[in-house]
């Protein structure tokens, strides 16, 4: 067998191109050389070296050449005795074991004395961490039938048109395994699985206080309901309730209903009306109702091309109720194409569908050729620029144009056309608001497909008005140029401002382990710097008129206590003025404490302090500020029905105008109303009378007491691109209602963005850069001043000053809320939202969500909180406030990166079902795709820098095949293999039918190999039960239960997927070693370990 693996190595050495002669290469290692080409005559190129023992396991990866000095970038992978991994180095530059001046440069794990290979004990980098113990423990149990380890048994069924939640009692002793995690600061969490690996119960321990969340399923393994802690804490009787009348459930609960074919077709969110689903034959979401639309007598409708592609969404007037729909489309599969002019009613699409014509198309989207652009004389077209590039006329399976409606008013629309070249790269976009803006983007890359040199151009409605300057223009054409250095990493940025000198904005500097440790901005003019520990997370920020120290574990200023587990124990700001704040924490990692103190280490009044029930909701804030004297800014209880709040009550308020207060206009015993989707539509305390929702569920028109009046307006795909202010007849006789659907005769004020600019009324104010933006004044001369931003680790602006050293301030609190106002035209603060002032709303923007600032918390429940069973649909950053940010209001991340240059980004997608762990310069597409609300797709098939991780549902699927396969015997040997795939849009994985034990083949040479398989897309005893089109498969998996890399078999799938339009790439989960193993047609692309896999996700950070 020995010699088997042998001979097999040296062949793949072989076969792979590898000279053993060649130079930078260890001529006594097995080893593959990777090459990526970066010009076209092949002189230049990026170079990896894969090295690997005489038994195939890898033990070095070494990137030749590539740290900023040209020395070359060592990662190193250890095993024990049994071949198990048990160590994988930080990158360490050669000739500098001790770069990081720490005994302990890599993580670790230590396994657990059973033959499952289970690991007990895992640690990240850092001497810190081992000397004092400091690792991630995990004890596998069983379940007791009392105190932490016991567990309710609960089942649910359905009783007509409702589900039955019904509870026997507990578990008997014996019958669950349950996992017990302990973080490196002592707090603990439990996980209970079934023989069948489903997860039942998560028991998240704050001190002794338990915080459960159930899951229940029913008979066929569905899952059914989900009790978060406060709704556990009530069913605690042996008993049965029904969904729809139970009041905990409806206030607290997930509850789930399915048709004959598993697919959701109701679903019922905490304190919301349910959501209805409606399928064609091809399991396709052709309808969907919320509580909103069913209160406006509508149904959002989807119609797809051929290829499963989403073609056309819109809204549909229709008081139809589900059933009725299902009958309509159950046998039909409804498949759209694009016939041309014959169809302008569907805007070039058939019907196939036959909805009606009063319905109202708001997103339409074309693929493939520009046969659209005849419809209207709206789309820009292709503009021919030699610099950059040449389009192809039909680029293959690309968004090649849309047409997207205006939210307020759906008579007007955006029309966007995309152009590709022939490697499938965007080159150029243009597109024509609804405003009338027109706006060319033009890129230029290298041979690898790095940006170099991207052209914006944008021509303006309205005109200057420059009283000396006639000729002046708010047409403006700005280019960016773009250097990198050998190894790819972007070094310098040059910006080009209409006929101006060229300016360099900034120039990145790299430490030798590729950390961004310091930036140049404005021509050399402005330094930062950055610092980290060995983790890789931020300890110092030193940007112009602020600095910032952030203290974990060391270093930590006299009278702090160490946190390992990554929440930040001490944070000093020398900004406005300077000041520590010590940081207090719960069992549950929110935040319950924050008090300043002096450089010198004098406690001042200055302090915040929250307190939470049991889902998260915030139940009082005290905040305290010395301006001169001590006074309370904030001390206010909430009072909650549920998750909604319905009462705030605060003390007396002493502070100063500007303070960010509780606003505590009311003392009604029912100051907050919400709408059927759970928003936010009344708050009497801030005066607020009304406020209407557009379709996602996105503030669309505030009307105050005070007769005050804020409209905004949206895009269809979310995107706010007006700001208006006003307000409506003090006469009784205009009704609100009426005001309300017919904003426009009040409104008096608008500021308005198209692309990077901002206009106030019909004046140019602002122009987005990437380091800040260029302020535009109009007066007796046009007058332009760049302006940059200074942030801490959230991204939070602190200070916004021009290249004349001109300077505003921001200053915050610990938990991210300002402690003054700040009447700056330029309103932007928290993680570099925008905060809205206007009539005392303030609220930050997120994009997907509306934060009300003096009290933390969201104002619309979050639209992925499906994933986040356990926390308040409104709690902002899951009350982590200083760790944690949340991009747009949908999925909270750690503020740090995985493993130094590594990044987890959260697929904040409408239809998410996943996130992606990205490393290079592809994040920045990734993100951009993920925030737009699709799957990133574009180098997916050929990308070794971008893996997708399952999450929610699907990921517990994935986890539910390894632990069948490691349930399936008591060796490898005697395991089975599983697997299954998941199509674009699933909400439950498709799980294949198991596989084969090991079998023992003769090969022609006498020699022996062991095989395990599983067949491919084989459910239910059928084989081939792909679900879809194969362009519609997000990714597959399965598991090997022996340890092994993948197979030719495994590489040859996917290679064969690929001719029918896959675009994913595959992984595998090898249960012997404890570690997931990404994979396409070409070979592995990367190793990561089982227990990161599972923690990303669930979004959590990777210690």
């Amino acid at each position: 067998m020995k010699n088997r693996n042998y001979f097999l190595i040296f062949i793949f050495a072989c076969c792979s191109g590898v000279v053993c002669t060649a130079e930078g290469q260890n001529k006594n290692k097995h080893y593959i050389k990777n090459r990526i080409m970066t010009t076209e005559d092949g002189n230049s190129f990026r170079e990896k070296v894969l090295y690997y023992d005489i038994f195939g396991k890898h033990t070095e990866t070494v990137q030749v050449g590539a740290s900023p000095q040209g020395k070359d970038l060592h990662f190193t992978f250890g095993y024990d005795i049994l071949d198990r991994p048990v160590s994988e180095s930080l990158p360490l530059p050669d000739g500098n074991r001790n770069y990081y001046g720490d005994a302990f440069p890599y993580s670790g794990c230590v396994y657990g004395n059973s033959s499952l290979n289970r690991i007990r004990e895992s640690y990240g980098p850092g001497a810190a961490w081992r000397d004092n113990g400091k690792s991630i423990k995990t004890e596998y149990l069983v379940n007791a039938d009392s105190g932490d380890l016991s567990c309710a048994e609960f089942r649910a069924e359905d009783n007509g048109e409702d589900v039955r939640l019904i509870r026997s009692g507990l578990y008997a002793a014996g019958e669950l395994s349950v996992a017990r995690t302990t973080d490196e600061d002592g707090k603990v969490v439990y996980t209970f699985t079934d023989f069948e690996g489903k997860l039942l119960l998560t028991r998240r321990m704050n001190g002794t206080e338990p915080h459960d969340t159930y899951i229940v399923y029913d008979d066929r393994g569905r899952k059914r309901i989900v009790l978060p802690p406060l709704a556990a804490d009530e069913l605690t009787a042996t008993a049965s309730w029904g969904c729809n009348s139970s009041e905990v459930i409806k206030k607290y609960g997930y509850v789930y209903r399915y048709d004959g074919r598993d697919r959701v077709i109701e679903k019922k969110l905490p304190g919301c009306d349910p959501v209805h689903f409606v399928y064609d034959r091809s399991d396709r979401l052709i309808l969907k109702q919320n509580g909103n639309n069913r209160r406006d007598g509508v149904w959002q409708y989807y119609q797809y091309d051929g290829l499963g592609r989403e073609v056309i969404w819109g809204v549909l007037p229709s008081s139809a109720a589900r059933e009725d729909w299902e009958v309509i489309f159950r046998d039909t599969v409804c498949c759209e194409r694009f016939i041309g002019l014959g169809q302008d009613e569907n805007f070039g699409y058939t019907n196939t569908a036959a909805f009606n014509e009063s319905r109202t198309p708001l997103i339409v989207s074309y693929y493939d050729s520009y046969a659209f652009e005849a419809l209207s004389d709206s789309f820009l077209t292709y503009v021919d620029k030699p610099d950059f590039g040449k389009r192809i006329e039909r680029p293959s399976g690309k968004l090649t144009g849309q047409i997207i409606a205006l939210l307020n008013n759906p008579e007007l629309k955006e029309h966007v056309t995309h152009y590709y070249d022939n490697r499938g790269r965007v080159i150029q976009t243009n597109a024509c608001s609804v405003s009338g803006f027109h706006n060319y983007s033009f890129t230029k890359y290298d041979f690898i497909g790095q940006p170099i040199s991207v052209r914006k151009e944008h021509y303006s409605i309205y005109p200057a008005k420059a009283i000396l300057e006639p000729e002046a223009t708010y047409d403006h054409t700005i280019v960016y140029d773009y250097e990198y250095d050998h190894a790819g990493r972007l070094t310098r940025l040059y910006q080009t401002f209409d006929k101006n000198e060229r300016i360099k904005i900034a120039e990145y500097r790299y430490d030798e382990a590729g950390r961004l440790v310091g930036k140049v901005l404005h021509d050399g003019k402005f330094d930062c710097k950055y610092d980290y520990n060995i983790r890789g997370w931020l300890t110092e920020i030193d940007e112009p008129f602020m600095n910032e120290k952030i203290y974990y574990n060391e270093d930590l200023p006299e009278g702090v206590e160490p946190l390992y587990n990554g929440n930040i124990a001490d944070v000093y700001y020398s900004a406005h003025d300077s000041a520590h704040f010590r940081l207090s924490y719960d069992g549950l990692n929110r935040l319950t404490a924050s008090q300043q103190y002096t450089r010198d280490g004098v406690k001042t009044a200055a302090a915040e302090a929250f307190t939470y029930d049991k889902m998260g909701n915030i139940t009082s804030i005290v905040r305290s500020t010395q301006n001169p004297q001590p006074d309370y800014i904030n001390r206010v209880q909430l009072f909650y029905d549920g998750n909604r709040i319905i009462r705030g009550e605060g003390s007396p308020y002493y502070g100063d105008y500007n303070d960010m207060v509780y606003p505590n206009y009311s003392g009604r015993d029912i100051e907050y109303e919400y709408d059927p989707n759970g928003n936010l539509i009344k708050n009497s305390d801030n005066r607020i009378s009304l406020t209407t929702y557009n379709l996602l569920n996105l503030p669309q028109t505030v009307a105050f007491s005070d007769k005050s009046l804020s409209v905004f307006y949206y895009m269809a795909d979310g995107r706010k691109i007006r700001n208006a202010t006003g307000a409506y007849s003090i006469s009784t006789a205009v009704p609100i209602d009426s005001v309300i659907k017919n904003t426009d005769p009040y409104i008096s004020y608008m500021s308005e963005w198209n692309d990077v600019y901002w206009y106030q009324r019909t004046q140019q104010k602002y122009i987005n850069t990437p380091e800040g933006n260029i302020e535009v004044s109009t007066g007796r001369k046009m007058s332009f001043s760049y302006c940059y931003t200074s942030k801490d680790h959230l991204g939070s602006i602190w200070h916004y000053w021009n290249n004349l050293n001109n300077s505003r301030a921001n200053i915050y609190y610990p938990s991210g809320i300002m402690r003054e106002k700040r009447r700056s035209p330029y309103n932007y603060g928290l993680t570099g939202k925008e905060i809205v002032y206007d009539n005392g709303l303030d609220e930050y923007f997120f994009g997907a969500r509306t934060l009300f600032a003096p009290i933390n918390r969201f104002n619309q429940p979050d639209p992925l909180c499906e994933e986040y069973y356990h926390i308040s649909p409104y709690a902002y950053c899951a009350n982590n406030f200083i760790n944690v940010l949340d991009p747009d209001g949908k999925d909270p991340i750690y503020a740090k990166n995985f493993w130094g240059k590594i990044k987890l980004i959260g697929d904040d997608g409408q239809k998410s079902t996943g996130s992606y762990l990205v490393r290079g310069s592809v994040a920045r597409e990734v993100k951009a795709a993920t925030k737009s609300g699709n799957f990133y797709t574009g180098n997916l098939s050929e990308s070794k820098n971008v893996m997708h991780i399952p999450t929610g549902q699907i990921q517990q699927d994935v986890q539910r095949t390894a632990t069948a396969a490691l349930n399936s015997g008591t060796s490898p040997e005697t395991r089975v293999e599983y697997g299954g795939h998941v199509l674009f849009g699933d909400t439950n994985a498709r799980i294949w039918d198991a596989g084969t034990t090991m079998q023992t083949q003769i090969l022609s040479d006498g020699s022996t190999e062991k095989k395990w398989s599983v067949k491919p897309f084989k459910i239910g005893g059928k084989n081939n039960q792909f679900g879809g089109l194969i362009s519609q498969i997000q990714f597959f998996w399965h598991i090997h239960p022996n340890g092994s890399t993948p197979s030719r078999g495994d590489i040859w799938w996917v290679g064969e997927l690929r001719k029918y339009g896959f675009t994913g790439n595959s992984f595998l989960i090898d249960i012997n070693n404890n570690r997931v193993i990404f994979f396409n047609e070409k070979g592995s692309l990367m190793n990561i370990k089982y227990d990161d896999f599972k923690r990303m996700g669930k979004q959590e950070d990777i210690k």
